[in-house]
Order: structure tokens, then sequence, then C-alpha cells
């Protein structure tokens, strides 16, 4: 418990850096209370917290169009669920998106149960993908200098933490 609550605060601390931090989701909006927690915006294309909901072609067009709008390279998929819908928005963008799993802590793969992956590890698998995103989205929206998001992506992946304090707090 100790180590979960440890991923959460990182999370949490990590999201404070950024303004309405905002992701963008093919799958169901599931993971409102998630997303209500750590006070992210998780833009999903099934607005419906029902999955399997059909997407009218409209929906799809107005998320296509504020995935190109933002310059959005990072695209959230479903566990467990084909990568056909994010592959038709890529050609409708014509562009490839890093795809990256959100896990909804639903199910999980024949994979990850034959190794024994627990809730901690879907945590900690789901907080690397939004950091990743997260910084690397906002160096291409916000025109943050290459060097100076892999340094922010860094840190909070543990590595270079002097360099981090020394550069926000003066501090080494």
């Amino acid at each position: 418990i100790n180590e979960i609550k440890t991923n959460i605060d990182a999370l949490k601390s990590f999201l404070t850096v950024y303004e309405n931090p905002t992701i963008f989701y093919t799958g169901h909006m599931a993971l409102s209370n998630f997303a209500e927690y750590f006070n992210l915006n998780i833009r999903a294309l099934e607005e419906s917290v029902n999955p399997g909901i059909d997407v009218t072609s409209d929906e799809v067009n107005r998320f296509v169009k504020e995935l190109k709008d933002n310059n959005i390279k990072y695209l959230f998929t479903e566990e467990l669920k084909p990568l056909t819908t994010a592959y038709a928005i890529e050609e409708i963008l014509g562009y490839k998106l890093n795809l990256k799993e959100l896990h909804g802590y639903h199910s999980v793969s024949q994979e990850d149960f034959n190794n024994s992956i627990s809730y901690n590890d879907l945590l900690e698998r789901n907080i690397k993908n939004i950091k990743e995103a997260t910084v690397l989205d906002l160096m291409q929206v916000k025109g943050i200098n290459k060097e100076l998001a892999e340094k922010i992506y860094n840190y909070y992946n543990g590595e270079n933490n002097d360099w981090y304090n020394s550069f926000w707090f003066g501090r080494n």
C-alpha cells in the first residue's frame, strides 16, 4: 500500500506543474474518478461510461480535429482492445501517433496475469505513459525546448534530481 501511495503522490506532484493537463484516449470514459483525483483532463473519444457504445462519424471528426488543432502526438488506448480505432485516427490525421495504453484496471492480459502483474504495476505503467505523453506533447504544443522537456521527464522518472533542484530551486 505504501508503494501505491508513493506512486499516487508522485503523479499528483508531477501534474501540478501543468495547467489543465490533457490526454486523449480512444476508449470510453471509465476513468473519470482517476481523472478527477489527479486533476487530469482525459478527453475520451467515447464520452459514455459504458463500453462498446458506437461513436458517430461526427464524434470521430471532432476528436480528430481536436488532436490536429492541438498538435497532439500521443494517443492513449484501452487495455486489451484492438488498435483499429487508433489506426483509423492516424489515417485521418495523416501522421503516426505515439500510442500508449491507459489501463482502466478492469482486466489484465494473459501475459500480465502470467507475470503476476499487480495493481501497483499497472498504476506505474499508467504513470510512466502519462508522464511521457504530458512532457513531450507539452514540449511540442507550448514550444518547450526538447532538452528541457527531456530533463523534466527524466527527473520525474528518478533520474538527475540534482539538475532539477538546481534548475528550479537554485539548490544542488
